[in-house]
């Protein structure tokens, strides 16, 4: 909340039951979104006869997420889990197992 005398003074609460982990990545994943990328990813890349080859469009869509928000490791897609994240990136959160 900006006030009006003092606009460089800033308050930021973190009160709502409704708060979302990660937040900040539903920008980026809108964007990927409307950009069709799950789709061209899923049209273009071939696992072959990978065990975890369906579902790439959503697979990079986590790993793209997690590397945005610090994840430097497949392992951290993991923390992208928690919470109401799946909601804020508009796809299927994969396990990093996959």
């Amino acid at each position: 909340m900006l006030p009006r005398h003092h606009p460089d003074r800033i308050r930021i609460a973190f009160d709502d039951h409704r708060l979302v982990n990660n937040a900040g990545l539903i920008l980026p994943a809108t964007l990927a979104l409307h950009l069709g990328l799950p789709q061209l990813v899923d049209r273009h890349l071939d696992l072959g006869r990978a065990p975890g080859r369906p579902n790439t469009g959503d697979k990079m869509m986590t790993l793209v997420a997690s590397a945005l928000a610090g994840g430097d490791c497949t392992d951290d897609a993991d923390a992208l889990r928690t919470g109401r994240t799946a909601c804020a990136l508009g796809c299927v959160v994969k396990a990093p197992s996959t």
